[in-house]
């Protein structure tokens, strides 16, 4: 069957199947920023770590075991960590988790319709009607309307056929504030730190970490 020879969790490669065998729902991911591997490019990744030294300046991770299983237009990767988190990490020293499982993972993707990393900010995961204000902004959606159009039959079986939610706020926020974060410590002064996926008034950087440690403190306290 497909998918059986590599080293992913089954529920993983259920959706990768399910994802693969249906070109209307693979179009529709691919559109928004995740392109499932098939079976050769994960046995690449398994076979080759080098990518992951070249992203992240030969750091020492936070999480043992990173096993990617798409690719985002940029060449970021979504990936696995340790056979249950979902993590991302990109191509500018860039990481963290972003589900605390491939079904609420998959959850997102399809309800979020769009790029995740439009609610990796502090002012849109600050709240439940700021998150799904800027889920349901119709400036957002115009960018995507037509392929979710397009797509709206495929999408909406996958999200019956596996009972998922509308109400993805709280999955959201709980699976980028998971912790221990992903992070990748430099092992020499040559290198720096991986940076927070979450954005504040810059794009990455040490804004996204404090970013993201203000959130966990808020989860804390919820």
């Amino acid at each position: 069957m497909l998918f059986d020879n590599i080293d992913l969790p089954e529920d993983v490669k259920m959706y990768m199947r399910e994802i693969c065998s249906n070109d209307e729902l693979e179009e529709a991911f691919r559109y928004f920023d995740v392109e499932v591997l098939d079976e050769d490019r994960v046995r690449e990744f398994e076979e080759d770590r080098f990518w992951l030294d070249i992203f992240m300046d030969h750091g020492e991770c936070s999480y043992s075991k990173i096993k990617p299983f798409a690719l985002e237009a940029t060449g970021a990767v979504w990936a696995i960590i340790d056979d249950r988190l979902v993590g991302y990490i990109g191509t500018e020293g860039e990481c963290g988790i972003v589900a605390r499982n491939i079904h609420e993972f998959m959850n997102i993707v399809s309800v979020w319709g769009g790029y995740l990393n439009g609610y990796w900010y502090e002012d849109v995961l600050a709240s439940e009607e700021a998150f799904y204000s800027t889920m349901n902004d119709p400036e957002r959606l115009s960018g995507y309307m037509p392929e979710l159009e397009r797509h709206r039959s495929a999408l909406q079986s996958f999200i019956e056929r596996h009972g998922f939610t509308g109400e993805i706020y709280e999955m959201a926020l709980r699976g980028v504030t998971v912790t221990p974060f992903l992070v990748f410590k430099a092992t020499t002064d040559e290198y720096e730190d991986s940076d927070s996926i979450l954005c504040g008034s810059d794009r990455y950087g040490s804004v996204g970490q404090e970013v993201l440690e203000r959130l966990i403190q808020r989860v804390a306290l919820s």
